[in-house]
């Protein structure tokens, strides 16, 4: 920031007008460039005692000390704010780590664990399959063997499973 830059911002800098990264950057200048500071200081005391005459704040009988207050307070402001947004992004990239590794937790233990997934599937669709209104009271392991389950066809399994329970009702 140059000094041109930096005057421009004097009074939005009283006024509480800057916003975060325009703040940064002039503390940082004002701290380094006395012309500046001297002309934040003149700024400073015009704008406090014209506060003080409106009533709007008590007497200051030490501008310079105030000034300095006024600025390590917004430094301090800045130091939280940058503080609080780190610590944001941290937890955000913390959480977006734990969401990943979750899914690839369970997206290996279905891959690695397929076998047994597939059997519990075909418990499951044992217990939806029907024959004339009434639930196969068999289970999977009885009607099917899960090594044919892989190599065959399932519409084949499906008819092999209507068969015996077709046979079962007739022999009732």
């Amino acid at each position: 920031m140059d000094c041109r830059e930096a005057q421009s911002l004097i009074v939005p800098f009283i006024e509480n007008q800057l916003q975060a990264e325009q703040e940064e950057a002039f503390i940082k200048h004002i701290e380094q460039c006395s012309d500046c500071y001297d002309e934040l200081e003149v700024y400073f005391i015009v704008f406090s005692g014209i506060r003080q005459l409106d009533g709007e704040t008590q007497d200051i009988s030490d501008f310079k000390g105030e000034l300095k207050k006024y600025i390590h307070a917004h430094k301090e402001a800045l130091n939280r704010r940058k503080s609080r947004n780190m610590r944001r992004r941290v937890l955000t990239a913390f959480t977006v780590l734990l969401i990943l590794l979750a899914g690839g937790g369970v997206y290996w233990m279905y891959q690695t664990n397929s076998a047994g997934v597939q059997n519990v599937v075909i418990k499951v669709q044992s217990a939806f399959i029907y024959s004339q209104g009434e639930a196969v009271s068999k289970t999977v392991e009885d009607t099917l063997d899960i090594e044919n389950w892989k190599k065959s066809d399932y519409k084949k399994i499906i008819r092999k499973v209507e068969e015996e329970s077709h046979e079962e009702n007739s022999t009732d």
